[in-house]
């Protein structure tokens, strides 16, 4: 799907969200090769991503209150300005990564985020989301997150 960064999924959608301010998400399918914790499942809500000035796609969202930044898939930034790299240690090795000039949009509200995202091959590593959505996102929100009831909301 390609929107405008304000646009929302659907006009019920935007009318419920705009009146509770409040964004319902859901559960992604569950992660293969977790022998952990089978059936384990992250929380996820939809939201659109492009360039600025440029076309978004909408996609999925796992929100991860352990993250501190954004982090976008590979493909998904690969029509975004790059803007340096950011490095860091994975598993006590030294990594670079590109980022990314973007914008996220929350499906169902006016909130977007504008920034410099590091990018992450997480599509091809078999993750069921397209954007890791860190504390950078998610302190704008109230986020309640009910795993057995399968609640995952954002409110403002």
């Amino acid at each position: 799907m390609t929107s405008t960064l304000h646009a929302h999924a659907s006009a019920s959608e935007a009318a419920r969200g705009a009146a509770e301010n409040m964004v319902l998400g859901f559960f992604t399918q569950p992660l293969a090769g977790n022998d952990d914790i089978p059936g384990l499942r992250h929380p996820a809500v939809h939201v659109l991503f492009g360039p600025p000035g440029g076309p978004a796609k909408q996609v999925i969202g796992m929100l991860d209150t352990g993250a501190d930044l954004c982090r976008i898939d590979a493909e998904l930034g690969a029509n975004c300005a790059e803007d340096g790299f950011q490095s860091g240690w994975a598993v006590g090795i030294a990594t670079s990564r590109p980022r990314k000039v973007g914008i996220i949009g929350l499906v169902g509200s006016d909130f977007t985020l504008t920034g410099s995202f590091a990018t992450a091959d997480l599509r091809s590593s078999g993750m069921k989301y397209d954007i890791l959505l860190g504390m950078d996102f998610i302190q704008h929100f109230h986020l309640t997150v009910g795993p057995k009831g399968g609640e995952i909301r954002l409110t403002w």
